[in-house]
């Protein structure tokens, strides 16, 4: 509701008192709320941001299971299903963590920005105007539209049966959601014949104004899945034809563990030609190992469109490298993938450089990421050295990482160092002259403390994320700082953090955010709230 210009100044005479503004404040739980206000105008932003305010946050998954059961005997072929014979089961869990988030006076941050449904089995046994009725109950039944679910920007659909999934398109066709940006399906619900999408409506994903971004992932139906290339291409056609209309489409192939059957590396084949045909940018979201196998794999067709500037490989799923000749296998092989994204690498206890010959062909061009202009975002991984730290470990890490580090381009964005036992000088030094355009830098698990200056010289740091507790010098440009316990309890908050630290970042930063575990948040400007979310969604829990 807008203020007539008469409310609107005393509105404005109101909160520019310091003693109703922060009466005004105290009644607003959260920073959404707090950020609403303060965007009505300049003015009541410069009089809210330079308040000094803490709120609680409660951090959940939000997971619901449907299930739903056939209340009468029938024949094998479910002739003359109608719709009071089905009846839906309510998910209790899945009721009770929305209670809560309901209920919690503060910041509520869903883990992943991701709502997961999971289907027990889809029924497709009706006339067509009791399959309308079926669809609208199951559309209420997911219940996209919940309040608490208003601001969530990815849905995952997760199938438990083989029969009926060409149901889950007349779902989605029924729904609607004003923000979700990501939606995430089995592979297998496009490769169903495609008489069965008869009647289905022109535009499936009108009711997703913001929709841009469609995930098909590999699940175990998918091999079971007959190919026929006539029908394929109808479907994938529509699904590509409308996401195409989307601003910046892309379609994201998410890799399973089930091994590749023919049937399926053709359709594969059929979606990326039907993808590059409608300008569509294509990823896909691999295991590191993948390059290495020699039998065929999608990986290896997506190379054979390289020509394609539109697309995008990530490697985003945690796979142990356990020792020196699987590792330059996987640097070798990675030379063809110019338009890799995201790695993730973890690391047993061996040492890179140790068993090399020839130490000028590790630093060369092919043992090198330099020339990989699109990798923005790194992470790795030495879990694996938690259990035996000693200072031949020790110096094993060390060395690994100044190499890891020599190799990376200066694109990065985003680097992730999980379990790194000792940060010196001399590594901080290396991310910056190889990685200068780090804006986000996640230390976590360390062994023994930071030193004073470790977050300084960074020119372009927007975010740093660790764990523990312990005081570090904090840059200017450092727009925001997430600190947390080693354990993620979830009993009264704990005090892990002293109250002579906790003034220490809170004279660098106005607003904080904490969590009952140990966690909290720090900022300063309430207009990029929204966008700290996301970072703390993806990166800190």
């Amino acid at each position: 509701m807008t203020m007539k210009s008469g409310e609107s100044l005393i509105f404005l005479k109101l909160i520019s008192m310091k003693v109703i503004r922060r009466k005004i404040l105290n009644y607003l739980p959260s920073f959404y709320d707090i950020c609403n206000l303060a965007q009505t105008s300049k003015l009541v932003y410069i009089f809210i941001q330079q308040e000094p305010l803490t709120r609680r946050m409660l951090l959940y998954d939000d997971k619901q299971r449907i299930v739903c059961r056939i209340n009468k005997v029938l024949s094998d072929n479910c002739v003359g299903l109608k719709f009071q014979d089905i009846q839906f089961l309510k998910d209790i869990e899945s009721e009770r963590v929305l209670h809560n988030v309901e209920k919690f006076i503060g910041e509520h941050i869903l883990k992943n920005n991701a709502i997961i449904f999971t289907i027990e089995k889809l029924i497709d046994n009706f006339s067509e105007s009791e399959r309308l009725l079926y669809v609208k109950e199951l559309v209420g039944e997911v219940n996209l539209s919940c309040p608490l679910r208003r601001f969530s920007e990815k849905v995952i659909f997760k199938l438990e049966n083989f029969n009926n999934q060409h149901m889950l398109l007349f779902l989605l066709s029924y729904m609607n959601h004003e923000y979700v940006s990501s939606i995430e399906i089995p592979i297998s619900v496009l490769m169903v014949h495609s008489n069965k999408y008869y009647k289905l409506k022109e535009n499936i994903f009108n009711g997703f104004p913001n929709f841009n971004q469609l995930i098909l992932s590999f699940n175990e139906f998918a091999s079971r899945c007959e190919y026929n290339q006539t029908d394929s291409e109808r479907i994938v056609e529509k699904i590509f034809n409308e996401l195409s209309r989307r601003q910046n489409p892309t379609l994201t192939l998410v890799e399973g563990d089930k091994p590749t059957t023919e049937n399926f590396f053709n359709f594969c084949s059929l979606v990326l030609r039907i993808g590059t045909k409608y300008d569509i940018k294509i990823r896909y979201n691999s295991n590191i190992s993948t390059p290495l196998t020699t039998k065929p794999n999608i990986l290896s067709l997506f190379g054979k469109i390289y020509p394609y500037p539109k697309k995008e490989v990530i490697f985003s799923k945690d796979t142990t490298i356990n020792n020196y000749k699987y590792f330059y296998s996987i640097i070798r092989r990675l030379q063809n993938y110019r338009c890799l994204k995201t790695l993730r690498l973890g690391f047993d206890i061996f040492d890179i450089t140790k068993n090399f010959a020839d130490i000028e062909k590790l630093n060369s061009p092919t043992f090198s990421l330099r020339n990989f202009k699109k990798l923005k975002n790194v992470s790795l991984n030495f879990l694996k050295y938690r259990d035996n730290v000693n200072e031949v470990v020790n110096e094993v890490y060390l060395n690994n990482l100044k190499y890891l580090i020599s190799l990376m381009p200066s694109t990065v964005e985003r680097l992730e160092i999980i379990y790194c036992w000792r940060m010196t000088k001399e590594i901080i030094c290396l991310i910056r002259e190889y990685m200068p355009n780090i804006k986000i830098l996640k230390l976590m698990y360390f062994r023994e403390p930071f030193y004073w200056d470790i977050i300084m010289g960074f020119k372009h740091l927007e975010a740093f994320i660790t764990c523990g507790e312990q005081k570090i010098n904090i840059p200017q440009n450092l727009k925001l700082l997430c600190i947390g316990s080693l354990e993620d309890d979830d009993n009264d908050i704990r005090s892990t953090i002293d109250k002579e630290l906790l003034e220490h970042y809170s004279a660098n930063f106005s607003k904080v955010i904490q969590h009952k575990s140990g966690k909290f948040i720090f900022f300063n400007d309430l207009r990029h709230w929204n966008g700290y979310k996301k970072y703390i969604q993806e990166s800190f829990l």
